[in-house]
């Protein structure tokens, strides 16, 4: 598609000619690379370790950088930038040379980048996130150490700190618009595994105690989430609501159309006896089954809309314990196992 030079031949002259090519450069340096191992300038724990490979390809002035595998590293190796001329951001408009590159001194080719070759020196918090591109996106892997628990209570406040870091950035919605395919000129809550832990306008301790009783026995076994036919009669469950739900906002000449119910709204938006006989009717599970499935499906509304990303966040941790709890017993279940299988 070109480059700069090619864009500049539009601006300079009325009929834009070829960019001229240094031929005695190229030709002298053919096949000439400058090769430099480096690694990130920050002290981000998790970036610390990561290890590159600087090429400089001497007859154009053009940089590759490659992150080599590294086992157990939970990051995936590859071309991380592509291979072109690039500007030093320390002094612009000029593109990197090899002067610019010694050993222990740092190769900055946009604000975002931060990359210091091998040698000595003090290193930087300088933030270096990998450089992306319209619908790309970021994930963030966690990787417990020397056995830890990744989901202690510590591990899930350094996740918050970090997401903190990145989602508080001033910058952070000009990048997270670019994984964006709709159009919205807001970001949306990044898929992360502390929203539970931080969820606000819920109490998952009382959530558990709810939901444990809702067997006739207080023993936290959660033992309501092993009924038989729960995901058939929770699937049919979701289907009555939708249905209901949307011939209510048609009588009423609105859409809920993208909304979703709390368990407040479904209780005023539908018939709960008339939904109960008739997903007894179509699962042939017993109606004192069917109760039960309602009641689990209502008290779990809140739950998974934090997991969904429509509630907000607070600044203090809920109940770590019932949390992991909840989480583990929803797992289990194949109607709830997509929300939280990224949590545990």
């Amino acid at each position: 598609m070109g480059g700069e030079r090619d864009s500049l031949g539009y601006i300079k002259r009325l009929v834009p000619q070829r960019p001229k090519v240094d031929e005695f450069k190229a030709l002298d340096n053919d096949k000439k690379i400058l090769r430099l191992t480096a690694r990130f300038n920050t002290k981000v724990p998790e970036d610390v370790d990561r290890r590159f490979i600087i090429s400089f390809y001497l007859s154009d002035d053009t940089i590759s950088i490659y992150e080599p595998l590294q086992k157990n590293s939970g990051i995936v190796h590859g071309k991380f930038l592509e291979r072109a001329q690039y500007k030093n951001v320390d002094d612009l408009p000029n593109i990197i040379t090899p002067t610019q590159m010694p050993l222990g001194g740092d190769v900055k080719t946009r604000k975002e980048l931060g990359l210091k070759s091998n040698g000595k020196g003090e290193e930087d918090a300088t933030a270096a996130p990998p450089l992306t591109q319209k619908g790309h996106s970021v994930t963030l892997v966690y990787v417990a150490r020397n056995g830890d628990d990744v989901f202690s209570e510590a591990a899930i406040r350094r996740m918050r700190e970090i997401e903190d870091k990145i989602t508080k950035d001033p910058e952070f919605p000009k990048f997270c618009l670019r994984a964006d395919k709709t159009g919205s000129r807001s970001c949306t809550a990044p898929l992360s595994a502390t929203r539970l832990f931080y969820a606000a306008n819920l109490n998952v301790a009382e959530t558990v105690k709810k939901v444990d009783a809702l067997d006739g026995s207080a023993d936290g076994e959660l033992t309501i989430f092993k009924m038989e036919n729960l995901t058939t009669i929770l699937q049919e469950l979701q289907r009555e609501v939708a249905i209901q739900t949307k011939m209510q906002a048609n009588a009423h000449n609105a859409s809920i159309e993208g909304q979703s119910l709390n368990s407040s709204q479904l209780s005023a938006a539908i018939d709960p006896k008339a939904l109960v006989v008739k997903v007894a009717s179509k699962t042939g599970a017993p109606l004192s089954a069917v109760v039960r499935g309602a009641d689990l499906f209502q008290q779990l509304l809140p739950i998974m809309g934090a997991l969904g990303g429509s509630l907000p966040v607070q600044e203090e941790m809920q109940d770590h314990r019932a949390v992991l709890q909840l989480a583990a017993a929803m797992k289990e279940e194949i109607f709830f196992k997509s929300l939280v299988d990224f949590l545990l």
